[in-house]
């Protein structure tokens, strides 16, 4: 039996500020982790993010929101947010992670899974 549990999502973000597509993603995420009977969690990667974002994302479903904050992390740039989000799935193992179909999501998804043995 697998030690992984958990449904996570990617939030993604512009300027601190949290994008909809996090809040679009915690609605299918939601599903998944009834479905599952475990918890949802989002992931943010960012810089000087705004509080009320990370309470929004709480309110819209999520049951724990996992922030990391760094400069590095203000733009998108795969190598420093992959080894974020690598770290995270190491030590929290989840079971399911999920991002949008957006440019960010759709070259960071794919890096982490080869990465991460998926």
């Amino acid at each position: 039996m697998s030690d992984h549990r958990g449904v996570w999502i990617v939030a993604e973000q512009s300027g601190g500020r949290v994008l909809r597509i996090a809040h679009e993603l915690l609605t299918r995420g939601r599903e998944l982790a009834d479905k599952r009977r475990c918890d949802l969690t989002a992931v943010l990667l960012g810089h000087a993010l705004h509080d009320g974002d990370l309470q929004g994302l709480i309110d819209r479903g999520a049951d724990r929101v996992v922030a990391m904050e760094a400069p590095e992390l203000e733009h998108f740039l795969i190598e420093p947010h992959a080894a974020c989000l690598l770290r995270l799935i190491e030590q929290r193992r989840p079971e399911i992670v999920i991002a949008g179909a957006t440019s960010t999501g759709r070259t960071l998804m794919p890096y982490v899974a080869v990465k991460a043995g998926a």
